[in-house]
């Protein structure tokens, strides 16, 4: 949500990035009116933050073809010794600038990068789609035979020991007949194989807390 104030102008400003088939001069000039709403010093850092919101093929492109624009733009011969896409004197408007010298060439190359950079996510989404395809392909009547078999249906606990009640059995086993003061062997085991379960998790929980403790100690 847009705001005319200072702070809503940095905010902006700090999420500002470039759309993938937004001209690099256009994500220029949207920075720059940015910094100058929200009222941000053109400097050094300003034109790193720039340059960490493009694009990484055109940050690719820029840090191999920055140094040369600048030694075209000197009208030097010599290569230069620091080949950084940011030299340390250069602001948001020299950056800008240095651009806009070359601004034909840049957006040539640019187109032409741009397009590669269509073309192989082009092929990565038929390569996704091609994958599928086999996928589906190896067994078609897979996803078919599993969309057809019924749900799994729970387990009717109160069913099942109303009907083992009806019949006179223990609703834990149904072998044995029920009668008031009968105490099911299984149920029993089961219920202390259950509350060892529980004491042992408790001790091994004790356990690592106090390794824990001894080793912060």
């Amino acid at each position: 949500m847009e705001t005319n104030t200072r702070f809503g102008h940095i905010v902006q400003l700090i999420s500002l990035r470039q759309r993938f088939d937004e001209p690099l001069l256009e994500i220029l000039q949207r920075f720059i009116f940015l910094t100058t709403k929200a009222q941000v010093q053109n400097s050094v850092f300003m034109a790193i933050m720039c340059f960490s919101s493009l694009k990484k093929y055109v940050k690719t492109y820029l840090k191999a073809q920055l140094p040369t624009m600048r030694m075209a733009q000197r009208g030097s011969v010599t290569p230069p010794i620091i080949s950084d896409a940011k030299l340390p004197h250069e602001n948001l408007q020299c950056l800008m600038e240095l651009l806009e010298c070359h601004s034909s060439a840049v957006l040539r190359d640019l187109l032409d990068f741009y397009q590669k950079e269509v073309d192989k996510q082009t092929r990565k989404a038929s390569e996704r789609k091609r994958v599928r395809s086999d996928e589906a392909s190896v067994d078609p009547n897979a996803s078919a035979d599993a969309s057809s078999k019924p749900p799994a249906k729970r387990f009717d606990r109160k069913g099942h020991d109303a009907v083992l009640a009806s019949k006179g059995l223990c609703t834990h086993c149904g072998k044995v007949e029920f009668y008031p003061g009968y105490f099911c062997p299984e149920r029993i085991a089961f219920q202390n194989a259950r509350q060892n379960a529980v004491n042992n998790s408790n001790n091994n929980n004790s356990k690592s807390r106090t390794v824990t403790n001894q080793s912060s100690l």
